[in-house]
């Protein structure tokens, strides 16, 4: 499998499974590099108000050095980052689908209550 097929079976299956699941959602791909520029990773999903860098990779390829460097970053920020190989693509679209619909759960609960306590 190509990191592109790897792509768009993620982007299929989670388009289905947020559809599903009723949650709104914006997936980006980052452009390729036109000028073989790096990019810190592959795609952003933005999902119930969390936010993911993803990272495709097909094989036995790895992480470079500025990837995990960009991922590392995106954690410390409180900010999710995935690595997703294709033997792992449904186990993670279900682990972010679950933890997304408990933070749906619990803003349906309890609003913005948060924000209100800590004014």
């Amino acid at each position: 499998m190509r990191e592109t097929q790897l792509i768009q079976k993620f982007r299929r299956k989670i388009t289905l499974k947020c559809n599903k699941a009723g949650l709104e959602f914006f997936f980006y791909k980052i452009p390729d590099g036109s000028k073989g520029g790096l990019r810190p990773f592959d795609a952003v999903l933005w999902l119930a108000g969390k936010t993911f860098a993803i990272e495709f990779k097909v094989g036995k390829n790895k992480l470079e050095p500025h990837q995990k460097y960009c991922l590392d970053q995106v954690k410390k920020t409180g900010n999710r980052a995935l690595v997703i190989r294709e033997t792992d693509v449904d186990s993670i679209i279900e682990q972010i689908i679950s933890t997304c619909l408990v933070t749906r759960a619990i803003l349906k609960k309890y609003g913005n209550s948060f924000k209100k306590q800590s004014n």
